[in-house]
């Protein structure tokens, strides 16, 4: 669904439990049907909400998907730290690249 139902690497960022229950309560994630949206994914607010949600789904793909899926995870992680090092991007242009 990443590009294509308007899902976001954001989706993944790291929340606190009272914003978690927040977000339970206002989604209906029982209707998976195509007329019930996805919620609208929160702004950046630095370059480090975008590596935290990469670390989010690397935890996820490696326990949930195939070891390539996790491995390319990795290597995109491993990419934005080595940006964070050398020349730090802006959220928005950061985020246009894990879009791909």
């Amino acid at each position: 669904d990443f590009g294509t139902r308007g899902l976001s690497i954001l989706h993944f960022n790291r929340v606190s439990e009272s914003e978690k229950r927040a977000r339970v309560r206002g989604n209906d994630m029982s209707n998976f049907s195509r007329k019930n949206t996805l919620p609208a994914v929160p702004a950046p607010a630095d370059f480090s909400v975008n590596v935290g949600a990469v670390e989010v789904l690397c935890a996820i793909a490696q326990l949930l998907y195939k070891p390539v899926v996790y491995e390319t995870l990795v290597a995109a992680l491993k990419f934005l730290g080595e940006l964070r090092v050398s020349e730090l991007p802006s959220s928005p242009e950061a985020l246009r690249w894990s879009r791909g």
